[in-house]
């Protein structure tokens, strides 16, 4: 066996960091940690004093997320009986 050989690859892991977390949805850190504040996206798991985001709980807020924002398309232009050509 050569003894420069490359490690093995990890294999996906589920606990991310904040920067991994951030990063796999697609947003700069201080973006995402408004999210978490704001309860769009999840609090981490603490083990020790490290902050780990489980990345099916990351699936679920992004998806909830959009779910949202079709829900909120849909109902744009939905006529709700207020117009204003009532009398």
């Amino acid at each position: 066996m050569n003894a420069h050989a490359q490690p093995a690859l990890l294999s996906p892991r589920r606990g991310l960091s904040c920067g991994e977390a951030a990063a796999y949805i697609g947003l700069g850190q201080t973006k995402f940690l408004a999210l978490v504040g704001e309860g769009k996206m999840p609090k981490p798991v603490r083990i020790d004093r490290r902050a780990i985001w489980d990345i099916r709980d990351l699936d679920r807020a992004f998806d909830a997320m959009r779910e949202d924002q079709a829900e909120a398309a849909a109902n744009d232009g939905v006529d709700d009986g207020w117009g204003d050509d009532t009398p």
